[in-house]
């Protein structure tokens, strides 16, 4: 269960479901809203990387019972978990209002489940998937703003939904090897 929770930060599944995502918000006319989401994304994975370059300890330490855990600070899972699903969101309670408006507490309660399950699965230590989770807030913020410049109005919430989950499933099923590239 835990994996499958922390199945929902995965990088390579992120890659096309963004892709596809945003393609979607862009293809509707919404480019200032998909320039920022994507805008704040990169901020948030470029942060990660410049940061794991600079911090990272590669290789292994203990945790306190004597199990070897590697040590690559931040948790881009976390990072990219509170990104995506804190944008996605900001989205959904700016496409209808209404009980969508505490869509982003659901997304932060998701993005710290998640980050809990890296340390769970002790893949990092509880620092590093909190900063995690706190680096990733930049990205919900940007596509605030640019939802706001949109000059007309967004989908409504359950659109947005049904296009981001099946974006989503895409991403299970036809991953983006991103890993490969670059160490999350």
């Amino acid at each position: 269960m835990i994996s499958a929770l922390t199945t929902l930060g995965n990088p390579d599944m992120f890659a096309t479901a963004l892709g596809l995502f945003a393609l979607w918000l862009w293809v509707l006319g919404f480019s200032r809203t998909t320039v920022a989401l994507l805008g704040g994304l990169a901020i948030v994975a470029l942060a990660t990387i410049a940061l794991k370059a600079m911090v990272a300890t590669p290789g292994s330490t203990l945790w306190p019972d004597g199990t070897l855990i590697s040590q690559y600070f931040p948790s881009g899972h976390a990072a990219l978990a509170t990104g995506i699903y804190g944008s996605l969101s900001i989205l959904l309670a700016g496409g209808s209002g209404g009980a969508w408006r505490y869509a982003p507490v659901g997304a932060l309660a998701l993005s710290i489940a998640i980050a809990a399950g890296r340390v769970i699965t002790r893949m990092h230590p509880i620092g590093d998937a909190f900063f995690g989770v706190i680096l990733g807030l930049a990205s919900p913020m940007t596509t605030y703003v640019g939802m706001i410049r949109e000059l007309r109005p967004l989908p409504g919430a359950f659109h947005i939904l049904l296009v981001f989950a099946a974006a989503l499933a895409t991403g299970l099923i036809l991953p983006i090897p991103v890993h490969e590239w670059v160490q999350w």
